[in-house]
């Protein structure tokens, strides 16, 4: 699957698209400009970016929302179309799980960091914030799993190295052990 249709996949699922935004998603597919396209979801991107910074969380994932619905509906004909198409759509998708993740909806967060992993594997940025994700879903194995990858990408981030740390003390609490939740140490 391409990230486009990754994208039609969320907006399709369930009740996530009514009747008019059909109807929308529909104009925009019969628009001839892609880079109008493009041009225009990097301004709701950019709005979507002011609401959050003002803590509007919701207002920000109607804009991400709304962008992805644009983004969702390009014809990916050219190859500068689908560099800018790529690079806005990883940018929207990693606003949309950090709205998710500063709402405490972390198997939402988790999700849409999962669709960015699938097309680009080694995004610290994303490994993190999925790591964030699974450390609110009390899943410190997978936490760990993804700080480990993105340590191994990109070793000199000391962000990436801290949250490591945090998880493994709390995979070899103690408390953890007792629980029969721990690591084993490994000799």
């Amino acid at each position: 699957r391409t990230f486009q249709e990754d994208f039609k996949g969320i907006l399709f699922d369930g009740s996530n698209l009514e009747s008019e935004d059909a109807e929308l998603y529909d104009y925009i597919s019969s628009l001839k400009n892609p880079k109008d396209v493009l041009f225009h979801c990097s301004n709701l991107k950019e709005e979507g970016n002011s609401s959050f910074k003002e803590g509007d969380l919701n207002g920000a994932l109607e804009k991400y929302s709304l962008s992805m619905v644009f983004l969702s509906c390009l014809v990916l004909s050219e190859v500068d179309v689908r560099i800018s198409f790529s690079q806005l759509a990883t940018s929207v998708v990693l606003n949309m799980a950090a709205s998710f993740l500063k709402k405490k909806e972390f198997r939402q967060g988790g999700h849409f960091c999962s669709i960015v992993l699938n097309h680009n594997p080694d995004n610290v940025k994303v490994l993190f914030r999925k790591a964030n994700a699974a450390m609110g879903l009390g899943n410190y194995e997978l936490a760990s799993w993804d700080l480990e990858v993105a340590h191994e990408v990109e070793p000199s981030n000391q962000e990436v190295m801290r949250k490591l740390i945090e998880v493994e003390q709390i995979l070899n609490s103690p408390q953890r052990r007792i629980m029969g939740k721990g690591r084993k140490k490994e000799r």
